[in-house]
């Protein structure tokens, strides 16, 4: 069983077509680093659109704060001691990210909770307008 550190959500594994088509709104909103720390805004790893868990026990934690995007991967969910490997983020985040990105950057480690935090620049096309108009 999973152990989640309080305020965590639950460890749900997806397909990388699900995680694909909901990629987008992980990254629609820019979020203010400093609104975070004072809980005048949610941690995007509290809310489940940023949220990204694969089967291999990686979760990908992806949000955009300053026009930054931010990558936050946890391995082996849960278990304490074991940070990401570079090159398996890399291609987690590739699987699910079509947009062209500059190389992920190392910006932080947290040995406690097993997180690596990197850091990239994702540029996205507007999505496209669905049919009948509602989005």
């Amino acid at each position: 069983m999973m152990r989640l550190h309080a305020g965590q959500i639950d460890w749900r594994p997806e397909s990388i077509a699900s995680m694909r088509a909901r990629f987008h709104r992980a990254v629609e909103d820019n979020y203010d680093d400093e609104a975070v720390k004072l809980c005048l805004q949610t941690q995007p790893g509290r809310q489940r659109k940023h949220v990204f868990d694969f089967e291999d026990g990686i979760r990908l934690v992806i949000s955009v704060s300053e026009g930054r995007c931010t990558v936050s991967a946890s391995f082996g969910y849960g278990t304490p001691g074991t940070i990401p490997q570079f090159e398996r983020v890399t291609a987690r985040l590739d699987s699910i990210c079509d947009a062209p990105h500059p190389p992920l950057k190392m910006i932080g480690l947290i040995a406690g909770r097993s997180v690596a935090v990197y850091e990239t620049e994702i540029r996205l096309e507007p999505e496209p307008a669905r049919a009948g108009g509602v989005s």
